[in-house]
């Protein structure tokens, strides 16, 4: 019986998890072992060690991998964001060993290890000759979180975030309290004389009876902030006393600007949140309404969990759920057309046709530009396409359509994740990063790539091919362990 294309692609994925199992085996098993030597300046202006500094590097790392049993050993230069300048020292004067600071490792190929080789080579997709080149996709990244400061940024804001809200579940009483005395000493329409409004501020008269018209508008006094500032909004809009309206537009625009508008965040964020907190309390009767959650960019780790849920499920019965075959294929072309850094929308994926996937030159062809993929994954679209006597413009996912791939992603990630962790096929258009466990706004996401050009110009960019060359020149050495 004629194999279906379902069946073509369950076989060809099998043989990538395979070489996968057969790649880690390899290194697990090896007695060879390299040690690492992260060099990074102390000070601002120092450029990359001379090569007399190199030399005394160089013999100080021998000295501390040589009883270790290291086969060779590598430099990386790493510059940490935002380095002081030293007093006394700048640019112009000379770089002396001190200046720098050495960290040694001898990594081993532990689980946390084999876990980021299995989720990058799942990720990337490789051939026989492609295992380990995924370094050319994680690698730069590393680089460019490391000298950016944005990531921390980015915990800065989530914690501002997590205040304003805390914040606003807080008991609202006192915060209006503490508002109207400082409203009563700056409102000249009350009739009330300076030395009354002095009163009034310091706490030592009842406000009370000068706005008896809002007795029993609000909540009880344990009911949260966001409580009271829904009735205000509501109450602002509809009353006709000029008195009242005034009052309430002015505890609205306080709550607003002390909890938001004064904070720390980005404008756009500062909007975002006005956005959601005036929509919350404008809506009327709507129960279960969320608003649409912005992209997340998800980690290389947590994507790949995801890609291999959904490659057993589907490998466990290919012709049964060949509807997640396809979703597998969407993962894997979203993930190579990010690093290939187009910003595309589900749609253009979805409406790839057969003839946009270029073999011989392992591109696929968008309306946005091409995108490069590896040649394992060529090899698995050859499988999953077949090799027709013809080429035709039938779609390359005929079954896919964007109901039925969120509701297959979402089960599985509900699966995994829980409900509070379920994804949408938009995140995963997104270039993955390498933080363990976090979730990454898109707009930080994008602010790290916009680095990479500056990375490209860092004399500490750390170069996997020299890498590699340091290791090879190493074996090529007559002494028991040299670098370099």
């Amino acid at each position: 019986m004629k194999e279906t294309a379902a069946e073509r692609l369950s076989q060809a994925i099998t043989a990538l998890l395979i070489r996968v199992h057969d790649y880690c085996e390899k290194i697990a098993n090896s007695k060879i072992r390299h040690g690492l030597c992260l060099v990074n300046p102390k000070r601002a202006f120092l450029k990359v060690p001379d090569e007399i500094i190199l030399g005394q590097l160089q013999n100080i790392a021998r000295e501390h991998f040589t009883p270790l049993g290291a086969t060779g050993f590598y430099f990386q230069y790493f510059t940490p964001p935002g380095l002081p300048e030293v007093a006394g020292k700048d640019i112009q004067t000379p770089a002396t060993i001190e200046d720098y600071q050495l960290t040694f490792r001898l990594p081993e190929f532990d689980i946390t290890a084999e876990s980021e080789v299995r989720a990058r080579a799942l990720l990337y997709c490789a051939n026989e000759q492609e295992m380990g080149a995924w370094d050319e996709w994680f690698s730069p990244q590393l680089e460019a979180i490391r000298l950016t400061p944005l990531f921390y940024k980015g915990l800065t804001d989530l914690h501002i975030i997590g205040q304003i809200r805390l914040q606003l579940a807080q008991p609202w009483a006192n915060v209006f309290e503490f508002f109207v005395r400082d409203y009563i000493g700056k409102d000249q329409t009350l009739g009330i004389g300076q030395q009354e409004r002095l009163l009034y501020k310091e706490g030592t008269e009842d406000w009370r009876p000068l706005f008896v018209e809002i007795e029993g508008l609000f909540p009880n006094d344990a009911a949260p902030l966001i409580e009271a500032y829904k009735v205000a909004r509501k109450k602002a809009v509809d009353s006709r006393n000029p008195k009242i309206k005034d009052l309430l537009w002015g505890f609205i625009k306080y709550i607003e600007g002390t909890l938001i508008v004064q904070s720390q965040l980005s404008v756009d964020m500062k909007t975002d949140l006005l956005k959601e907190l005036r929509s919350h309390a404008n809506k009327k009767g709507k129960k279960g309404y969320q608003a649409k959650r912005p992209t997340l960019c998800l980690s290389d780790i947590e994507c790949s969990q995801i890609l291999y849920l959904t490659v057993q499920k589907f490998g466990a019965s290919p012709k049964e759920h060949a509807i997640l075959g396809e979703v597998i294929l969407f993962i894997w072309i979203c993930q190579h057309a990010a690093f290939s850094s187009l910003n595309l929308k589900v749609e253009d994926v979805l409406d790839l046709s057969v003839t946009d996937v270029d073999f011989e030159n392992l591109t696929i062809h968008f309306t946005q530009g091409d995108s490069d993929i590896s040649g394992g994954l060529t090899d698995i679209l050859l499988a999953w396409i077949g090799t027709p006597d013809r080429q035709n413009k039938r779609r390359l996912f005929p079954n896919l359509t964007y109901d039925n791939l969120e509701k297959n992603l979402s089960r599985l990630c509900v699966n995994f994740l829980g409900i509070e962790g379920k994804l949408q096929p938009r995140d995963f258009l997104a270039k993955v990063h390498v933080i363990p466990g976090a979730r990454i706004s898109i707009e930080i996401r994008k602010q790290i790539d916009e680095q990479t050009e500056l990375v490209k110009g860092s004399p500490y960019l750390v170069n996997i091919w020299q890498i590699k060359k340091h290791i090879l020149d190493s074996y090529k050495q007559k002494k028991p362990l040299n670098s370099l």
